[in-house]
């Protein structure tokens, strides 16, 4: 349904509740007498009309629903009207408060709005005043002032649980089918939060305490005050936990709602799949806001944050916006169409980058947007913000500050394509994660100088049943950008960890380094995961390395940096792999809390020219002077470990070391080097026996 349909439908869903619910003031006068109950002045009538008006103009605002409903306690006043009043005049009555509370000064209310609701009030009462009157109760206030028997009077009491039950529950339907038409939300799932217990419970209770209001009035009015403070009571306490619902569904510094609110209503939204619930979800983040933030001081980014919210709230056409993190921003969009959706995201975009001016400093920030359509992307909340998020991920890698998700991604820069076997290899990786196809190899690192066993290098292996060994070149491309990729990254952590555990059980309490890629670094999540893993596994945090490109700090340095601060406060180790094939600087490598650099195998392998060798020990002589340890890969020949140590570099690893290994060989690998260490012949060509295998 398009967004005229719906409008469409709402307008037709008014007019009929509103002409119904007029129709119902022209049935009852034409069927049923106007003549006051015995007993029964028009004083009590003209009472609990004000208290229904009073409590009708201060409603408590619902801003925790995706319909930002209001409750009110005006339930127990216009109850106890219908009780009270005939029912012609008790619904003109009902019908005049509601009219008066919806059009009041600053209510701002549009007509539709305001005919939709007076039908509904008046249906609601109808509903309730055919209950009483098909169960032979319609003249309730006369029975409770005494002019019935007892037994009648039992009827009558009898008779208010289903006539309030009714009135309720035609009202729960008459709104939960405005809003499914209006906001094509799922009919069952509004219907479930509408008839939440609590909820329930609080609106029975203001319809029990209608007929004791009656009751009182009829018998001694001095003491209705009394009762009014039991409805205070009711009204606080919603109000309270209408509060603190607000306050644990939004954020506390831009009052927008948060990730959990955000979670709530996209679940609403993906519970309906009949096809055409068409929507977007949008994940942006600020680029340049850490740099303002900690040169300027964090209360300047704040307020930087509360001007970004306030532009966000004034776009029209978006659902709802969020902040889900420190500078990330989340929108549900109902569009169904890609080029409606991309105009919107710029909209956004623009109106976010567009410069402030706080504390008379003028700022402007970037800011890069991924969007994730549902059913296209995603079929539930989490695999939507998933997507959404790698495609911002991939929007900030390529400059295009917009970019949707795709089904598929190979490379930064390709678009989708419909390779079946590139469907397939997705599916075969999914499956793998389940059934356990992937292992770990390991590949030592030695000391240069005294040959002891440094650490070990986790090198990531895929034992297809169909396919044999499928290199991590051919998989890892392929789901860079989608969910599955942080769910290997865990599950390369975890089985890491898991060997490190089992060498050190062997004797060999070795540091176990794990690669992560670009990716990984803007994965707010990944230093909390980690700290998890670590727990799990009973492993020290100085026993895990995670290595890390050059190149993964340019896509989003204060985001990288924020995400490596964590990692270092935990005590994990840094190193920066294939030094010298990116683009970051000599300040990014100094500013970074690196402890270890990585010689590129590259630059190893051309040590045979002398241009080579010079890079090499420039790059040696670079990192001392940094205070970094230099890991030199892909050593192969004596020559290459003579002209490494020749330039200082500290640890070696390469195939003259050893082949990658399993986790039980390694085992096997390390007891012979430690066995035979008093004798063991030196193939380094050291002049001085090995001592021991780890230190």
């Amino acid at each position: 349904m398009t967004g005229r349909q719906s409008s469409k439908a709402v307008e037709l869903l008014v007019a009929v509740v509103s002409l119904a619910g007029l129709g119902t003031i022209f049935l009852t006068d034409a069927l049923l007498d106007w003549q006051m109950p015995r007993g029964v002045s028009l004083a009590g009538v003209f009472v609990f009309f004000l208290l229904y008006l009073i409590a009708d103009i201060n409603p408590i605002r619902l801003l925790n629903r995706a319909d930002a409903g209001e409750f009110t306690t005006s339930a127990t006043f216009a109850y106890a009207l219908l009780l009270l009043a005939p029912f012609p005049v008790a619904l003109v009555a009902i019908a005049t408060g509601t009219l008066c509370a919806e059009r009041r000064p600053g209510a701002k209310k549009p007509w539709v709005r305001t005919l939709f609701n007076v039908g509904q009030v008046l249906l609601s009462y109808a509903a309730a005043g055919a209950v009483l009157h098909g169960l032979g109760a319609s003249q309730v206030a006369e029975r409770f002032a005494g002019n019935a028997s007892q037994g009648q009077v039992d009827v009558a009491v009898l008779a208010l649980i289903p006539a309030g039950l009714a009135m309720y529950l035609t009202n729960v339907l008459l709104i939960t089918l405005v809003i499914t038409v209006d906001q094509r939300i799922s009919l069952w799932a509004l219907l479930r939060q509408g008839l939440g217990v609590r909820d329930v419970l609080s609106h029975l209770l203001l319809l029990g305490l209608a007929p004791v209001f009656v009751l009182v009035w009829l018998h001694n009015w001095l003491l209705t005050p009394m009762l009014l403070i039991a409805v205070y009571a009711t009204y606080r306490a919603t109000q309270n936990a209408v509060a603190g619902s607000h306050d644990s569904r939004h954020d506390v510094l831009t009052g927008l709602p948060n990730r959990r609110l955000l979670d709530e209503r996209l679940a609403e939204l993906t519970s309906v799949r009949d096809g055409k619930n068409a929507f977007a979800s949008m994940l942006m983040d600020l680029d340049r806001f850490k740099t303002i933030n900690d040169v300027m001081g964090h209360h300047v980014g704040d307020q930087l944050l509360i001007a970004a919210a306030e532009r966000l709230r004034s776009i029209d056409g978006v659902d709802t916006v969020a902040r889900v993190g420190g500078d990330e921003f989340a929108f549900i969009v109902r569009l169904d169409d890609d080029e409606a959706l991309l105009a919107m995201a710029t909209q956004i975009v623009e109106a976010i980058t567009a410069p402030y001016e706080i504390q008379d400093v003028p700022l402007q920030v970037g800011a890069s947007l991924g969007i994730a359509r549902f059913p296209l992307h995603g079929h539930d909340a989490p695999s939507l913000m998933r997507r959404a998020d790698s495609a911002m991920y991939l929007a900030k890698r390529t400059g295009t500050g917009v970019r949707f998700a795709s089904p598929i991604v190979t490379t930064y820069d390709d678009e989708p394509g419909d390779d079946p076997g590139r469907n397939s290899l997705l599916g075969d990786v999914e499956a793998a994660l389940a059934l356990g196809q992937f292992r770990l190899d390991h590949q030592p690192q030695v000391d240069m100088v005294s040959g002891r066993v440094r650490g070990i290098e986790a090198l990531l292996r895929w034992d297809h049943p169909e396919h044999g060994a499928v290199p991590p070149a051919r998989f890892v491309p392929a789901i860079e950008h989608t969910e599955l990729y942080s769910a290997l990254t865990r599950h390369v952590l975890h089985l890491a960890l898991d060997d490190q555990r089992t060498l050190a059980a062997a004797g060999f309490d070795l540091p176990v380094s794990v690669n992560i890629s670009a990716r990984d670094l803007l994965d707010m999540r990944l230093a909390r995961d980690i700290a998890d893993l670590l727990a799990d596994a009973g492993v020290r945090h100085d026993r895990l390395t995670l290595e890390i490109t050059e190149n993964a700090l340019v896509v989003d340095l204060e985001r990288a940096q924020q995400v490596v601060s964590e990692l270092t406060e935990l005590g994990i180790g840094l190193a920066l792999d294939d030094f010298g094939t990116g683009y970051a600087s000599l300040g990014t490598l100094r500013d970074l809390p690196v402890a270890e650099l990585k010689i590129d195998r590259s630059f190893v392998a051309a040590m045979g020219v002398p241009s080579g060798s010079s890079i090499v020990g420039a790059i040696v002589g670079l990192a001392h002077e940094l205070g970094l340890h230099v890991v030199a890969e892909g050593i192969e020949t004596q020559e290459q470990f003579d002209a490494l140590r020749g330039f200082g570099c500290d640890i070696a690893q390469g195939y003259l070391v050893s082949r990658p290994l399993p986790r039980q060989r390694l085992i096997g690998w390390l007891r012979e080097r430690q066995l035979g260490a008093a004798e063991y012949r030196n193939p380094f060509g050291f002049d001085h026996h090995l001592q021991e295998v780890a230190g």
